[in-house]
């Protein structure tokens, strides 16, 4: 994951400075992998907490409050990075439709 992220990061600042065709792309495929994992991670803590293996039972039987709010928590995170990485992605592509236009 960290050389696609060296990878976008280089695509992002290639697209900035000189708005090439494969920064554009590189810079799509970043987004698009952001997308998937932050989509598997929010998939994978709902599976976990509708599915709770033996750890997360103890981790209940702790304390409820905890166990809700760390899943609220961890829930709003991925959400909103999801939502913001989907938007990135969507401003790519409408940035793209624009500067093929002109």
């Amino acid at each position: 994951m960290d050389l696609i992220d060296m990878v976008w990061f280089a695509s992002a600042i290639t697209l900035l400075l000189f708005h090439r065709r494969l920064a554009r792309m590189g810079s799509l495929v970043g987004v698009g992998t952001s997308i998937y994992t932050f989509a598997a991670c929010l998939g994978t803590l709902l599976w976990i907490y509708i599915f709770p293996n033996e750890q997360m039972l103890a981790l209940k039987q702790d304390g409820l409050g905890g166990y809700i709010i760390s899943f609220l928590f961890l829930f709003v995170t991925y959400s909103s990075v999801l939502v913001f990485s989907a938007a990135l992605f969507i401003g790519l592509l409408r940035l793209r439709k624009q500067s093929g236009s002109t």
